[in-house]
C-alpha cells in the first residue's frame, strides 16, 4: 500500500488539472482517408448491443515544458525562500484526529457485550 503526504497529493492533483486542461478540447482521430475514428464497445448494461467510442487524438504534454522551464529559472536564481513561500496553507491535521480515541479495553467489552446479547435474544 501506498502512502502520499498531502504536499505530494497536491501536486499530483494539480498537475492532473493542468493535463486535463491542456487535453480538454482534443480533435477526434481520423484515418488516412480523412473519415473519423470509432471504436465499438459492448457495455453489459447493452446487454450484447454495441454503442460507438470516439477515437480522439494523442494527448500533448506542452505544459511540462513550461514547468520544467520555471524549475531550472528558479534553481539558477538560487531562490530557495521563493519555492518556500508558496505553500499557501498548513498541511490540515488527518482525518482521524477529528474523533476521540476510546480506550481500548473499553471498546473490547463493548464490542464482547453487543455480541453476548444478541446471543440471549
Amino acid at each position: 500500500m501506498f502512502h502520499f503526504g498531502y504536499e505530494a497529493m497536491r501536486s499530483r492533483l494539480r498537475l492532473a488539472a493542468m493535463h486535463f486542461n491542456e487535453n480538454a478540447n482534443r480533435a477526434q482521430a481520423t484515418d488516412k482517408s480523412g473519415d473519423p475514428q470509432y471504436s465499438i464497445c459492448f457495455p453489459k448494461a447493452k446487454q450484447g448491443h454495441h454503442t460507438l467510442r470516439k477515437i480522439m487524438s494523442n494527448s500533448t504534454y506542452g505544459y511540462v515544458e513550461q514547468l520544467i522551464g520555471e524549475v531550472i529559472e528558479i534553481a539558477e536564481d538560487h531562490n530557495l525562500s521563493e519555492m518556500s513561500d508558496h505553500s499557501e496553507d498548513a498541511i490540515p491535521p488527518p482525518l482521524s484526529n477529528q474523533f476521540e480515541k476510546p480506550d481500548k479495553t473499553e471498546a473490547i467489552a463493548a464490542h464482547y457485550s453487543r455480541f453476548r446479547k444478541a446471543r440471549l435474544e
